[in-house]
Parts: C-alpha cells; sequence; structure tokens
C-alpha cells in the first residue's frame, strides 16, 4: 500500500520506523559538480533529481538510516555520503521487512524510462547491481507515487520533505 505525504508538510522523523527495509532516497542536486566519490573516483552529475536504492538493516532500522541521510556527513563511509554532500534529500520511499530487497529494487528502477543509470557501481560495490543510483529524467510532478508504482504492493510508507 502506498501512503503519500504532502510535499509541503513537515514529517516527524520519529513517524518512520525503526523496522529494517528497504529505501529509495530523493535528492535534488542543485547544479551541475564533479564529485569524488571515494574508490569510483571524481564522477560527473547533472543537475537534478537522482533516486539512490539502499537498506537498513543495523540499530535503529529505517529511521535511524533515514536520519542519517537528512544530517550532513561528517564522514563518509558509503558512496551515497559523497553524493548528499553536494545534494539536499527531499523525500524518501520506504518498505519494512528482513527481505533483502535493494537489488531487485535498483534492477526493477534500471529498466523505467524514466530514469538513466547515473554512475557504475555507485551504490553496488558488495552486489553485481550495474548501479544503485539513477537520474531522473523527468521529475515532474507527483514523483514518488510514480516510482512507488514500481514497488506496489510492499511500499508502507512515502515521505517528501520541503526546504
Amino acid at each position: 500500500m502506498l501512503g503519500l505525504m504532502a510535499p509541503d508538510s513537515q514529517p516527524n522523523p520519529d513517524r518512520i520506523t525503526t523496522s529494517p527495509g528497504t529505501y529509495v532516497l530523493v535528492l535534488t542536486l542543485g547544479r551541475s559538480s564533479r564529485i569524488k566519490v571515494g574508490a569510483l573516483g571524481r564522477r560527473s552529475f547533472a543537475a537534478g533529481v537522482y533516486l539512490y536504492v539502499g537498506s537498513a538493516r543495523g540499530p535503529g532500522g529505517l529511521r535511524a538510516r533515514i536520519a542519517h541521510h537528512r544530517r550532513d556527513p561528517r564522514s563518509l563511509h558509503w558512496h551515497i555520503d559523497y553524493l548528499r554532500r553536494h545534494a539536499r534529500v527531499t523525500g524518501v520511499l520506504l518498505a519494512t521487512g528482513s527481505k533483502k530487497r535493494e537489488c531487485d529494487w535498483a534492477r526493477r528502477l534500471h529498466g523505467n524510462d524514466d530514469l538513466a543509470s547515473a554512475v557504475a557501481g555507485f551504490g553496488a560495490s558488495d552486489c553485481d547491481c550495474g548501479t544503485h543510483l539513477f537520474f531522473v529524467a523527468e521529475a515532474g510532478g507527483r514523483l514518488l507515487e510514480r516510482i512507488g508504482r514500481h514497488f506496489h504492493p510492499v511500499i508502507v510508507q512515502s515521505v517528501c520533505w520541503s526546504g
């Protein structure tokens, strides 16, 4: 079931579950940039909207992982931390459960006509996926709802942040 919150709402992060799960992080990069991404080296990123597929299996589950992604990155641990230094997190799709869905979701997004693989190997150093980062070619209205349809019925929550 896909539940959407209004894009201009300021949801309480405490409403995000502490269960483990899978997520699609929505990021907005304000200007084109060359960004060093750990061992991947310097990569070019066009201005626009990106989707990053990840999982949360550690302490605090989805709530802790999404809170990490919304803070300014102090230490650079994951590929996404390098991009987050330059981009703003604007939303997330979440699904709870211990089943590993991250690679399945990345493959589903890879087949989406509205998306392009952004950087080969991004977020995929521990799997054989081509990438876990996608550039949104058409970021128009209701992005989370459109993307969420690819994962129905497993999506349990969708959250948007403004500003």
